[in-house]
């Protein structure tokens, strides 16, 4: 399993310092239309998308889930300095091993 950091960071902006709201970004570029989503992949997107709009400071995804993500994550193209850390916090996801409670 991969744990993702989803706790929002601050960025510098010509305004001044502001939020970047790492949920809404990551659930942004799941739904990329460069990634030319069929049906099916829709769906599982979409369910993966749930799980991170409900999660809270960090959330454990399965490996196929985490693929969903990565590939998102690395077909995107556009990105700015304020991904920086959004895109490290993905495609650096610490892996961890989780065992079955019985």
């Amino acid at each position: 399993m991969r744990k993702i950091n989803l706790l929002d960071y601050e960025i510098q902006t010509p305004a001044g310092v502001k939020n970047y709201q790492v949920k809404d970004s990551i659930v942004l570029l799941l739904f990329n239309a460069d990634l030319k989503l069929d049906a099916v992949q829709l769906l599982k997107t979409n369910e993966l998308a749930l799980k991170i709009s409900s999660a809270e400071s960090e959330l454990l995804l399965e490996e196929s889930e985490y693929s969903i993500l990565a590939n998102a994550i690395n077909r995107f193209k556009g990105y700015t300095q304020n991904e920086v850390e959004l895109v490290k916090r993905i495609l650096n996801a610490e892996q961890v091993e989780v065992q079955e409670v019985k």
